[in-house]
């Protein structure tokens, strides 16, 4: 079946914030959990790596989480990209927000994905038993490694620090976990310009040449215009 992307509109938007901080974006990928991604932006004024990271089998991937590096969270076509974190003392838990860098992989994973699936972003803490309690589902990458914010004010406290992130997985591929960071600063004034389109032109790029993603490398792509690849129409 053939599939293809539109879009509506395009638009420059330009966000200044005060010297010291960033800002990103809040969108991700959601219409598969049924919820429309916010369009708004989150500031970051120390965001910062993991104290502690572990895999699933307790070991140390606090080096491949803490760095936007292409060196992701390891897993394999069968498993979970899944790692359990530690920030350290939090001052701000009302203030608290993640920094997510991630990839997808799309393939048919059908006969080695098993439930329950997750279409979205899997945020656990630990509760009064010590047992993972599913506190956030939030947005998935949708393609090509990018970078998004997601608000958990409220569900850290200064003593409640570890957090359970599990990178959405389905029978059509799953994504992979390539830096978190942690943010607890108080948010700052932003101030947005939008910039509409001055002039388009629409012309034939052909096709490009590439590399697809895997669960070690993310897309790489040329700019290349070669002919029209028949079996893609």
């Amino acid at each position: 079946e053939l599939q293809y992307s539109l879009f509506d509109e395009a638009e420059l938007v330009i966000v200044d914030v005060p010297l010291g901080h960033e800002v990103h974006t809040e969108w991700s990928f959601t219409s598969q959990i049924e919820r429309r991604s916010p369009d708004g932006f989150l500031t970051t004024g120390n965001a910062r790596p993991p104290r502690s990271a572990v895999d699933d089998d307790g070991n140390d991937v606090l080096e491949q989480v803490s760095r936007r590096d292409e060196r992701p969270l390891p897993v394999a076509l069968d498993g979970l990209s899944r790692a359990i974190v530690d920030f350290g003392p939090i001052e701000y838990p009302e203030h608290a927000r993640l920094v997510l860098t991630a990839w997808s992989v799309y393939e048919d994973l059908s006969e080695l994905q098993r439930p329950p699936f997750s279409a979205g972003t899997t945020i656990e803490t630990l509760d009064e038993n010590d047992e993972w309690q599913v506190r956030l589902v939030v947005g998935k990458n949708p393609g090509d490694r990018r970078t998004w914010a997601v608000d958990i004010g409220g569900i850290l406290s200064t003593e409640n620090t570890r957090i359970r992130i599990a990178m959405a997985h389905q029978p059509i591929g799953l994504d992979v976990l390539d830096q978190v960071l942690f943010d607890d600063s108080p948010p700052v004034e932003i101030q947005e310009t939008r910039v509409s389109a001055s002039s388009a032109r629409l012309e034939h790029g052909g096709s490009t040449n590439f590399t697809y993603t895997s669960t070690t490398q993310r897309i790489h792509s040329d700019d290349a215009h070669n002919p029209i690849i028949e079996d893609a129409m």
